[in-house]
């Protein structure tokens, strides 16, 4: 929770973070928007999503991200459920990765 609460409040580092994101976000979109089959369909919306969030760390003044962010991940239970859902997507994605 830590890392999450000096995010908000360095605006240097939320900036770095969405710069890093961007990058990342576009890679994966624009190697990867396709529509074939559920691989890569949640490939591409992963890749949108990573646009979607570096968005948020680049524009969203540092004050309103502390609140709706940071506020929104001290429910525990909300943050394991979004840490079980990236544990899903991981755990697909190595599956068809590696294994298929």
């Amino acid at each position: 929770m830590e890392v999450f609460r000096e995010l908000s409040q360095t605006r240097a580092f939320s900036y770095v973070m969405g710069v890093i994101m961007l990058i990342l976000g576009l890679l994966i979109t624009l190697s990867r928007s396709n529509w074939e089959n559920a691989l890569a369909i949640v490939i591409t919306l992963l890749g949108w999503g990573v646009l979607l969030e570096a968005m948020v760390f680049l524009f969203l003044p540092k004050e309103l991200l502390a609140k709706k962010y940071i506020n929104l991940l001290e429910n525990k239970t909300l943050y394991y459920l979004i840490a079980f859902g990236y544990l899903v997507l991981g755990a697909y994605l190595f599956y068809n990765g590696f294994v298929v």
